[in-house]
């Protein structure tokens, strides 16, 4: 079954942002996959060519004109954007500690992974409005979670609680509106970015993020494993 729904993933062109892709054109959505690089990305999209519910657009979650230029886009090509899905991350920093951090990987992970989602969400939202529906997902990570907070991965962690923070603001922004924003943790899974000896397959994970989207009752909250954890 086809649906007339648009899903925009950012980070898409490998991991769990490919995995997520795959999973909602095979439930029949129309799927704008996004990356950075635009080279992967269009190598990807062909390698999926038996979609024709699939299209590419570059994407660099970190520029302001980047955003803008990729939302005018889709909008012009496709008219709509009902699901935001704010996968893409970087700096998975486990090498470091807070004593002796790199500043400029931490500025970077929140400008990716924190920002780049808020800019991602605002420039959707007001579509969504217009729509009278949105869901909107961001990729977020237990190790964000001010209750099981540690001194590992420093850039990567805070970057990850300022993301759940964004995601709670939003949804109090939103409340009375049909758009619902929440934030999933994948758990650790079988990524560049998590190893091969992750105990979850990307698909599992997109499993997940795709169950988060059908849940129409659920709006500022943490969800792993398709239940709710603590902020």
């Amino acid at each position: 079954m086809y649906h007339n729904q648009v899903v925009l993933i950012t980070g898409a062109n490998r991991g769990i942002g490919l995995a997520t892709s795959k999973k909602f054109l095979e439930e029949g959505y129309t799927v704008v996959l996004t990356s950075r690089d635009a080279v992967k990305g269009r190598q990807v999209v062909e390698s999926l060519g038996m979609y024709s519910n699939l299209y590419f657009f570059q994407l660099d979650i970190s520029d302001d004109q980047s955003v803008e230029t990729c939302i005018d886009s889709v909008i012009q090509n496709l008219g709509r954007i009902d699901i935001l899905i704010n996968n893409a991350g970087v700096h998975y920093d486990p090498w470091q500690n807070p004593l002796n951090v790199d500043m400029n990987q931490v500025l970077d992970a929140l400008n990716v992974n924190s920002l780049g989602a808020w800019r991602m969400s605002n420039a959707t939202i007001p579509i969504m409005k217009r729509q009278h529906f949105g869901r909107i997902i961001n990729v977020s990570s237990s190790i964000g979670s001010l209750t099981s907070i540690s001194a590992d991965t420093p850039a990567y962690s805070l970057s990850k609680a300022a993301l759940n923070i964004v995601t709670i603001k939003l949804s109090k922004a939103l409340e009375h509106t049909p758009i619902c924003i929440n934030a999933l943790c994948p758990g650790w899974v079988q990524t560049d970015m998590g190893g091969n000896h992750a105990p979850k397959s990307p698909l599992e994970a997109a499993e997940d993020i795709y169950w988060l989207t059908q849940q129409d009752h659920l709006n500022g909250k943490f969800v792993r494993n398709q239940n709710i954890i603590p902020f």
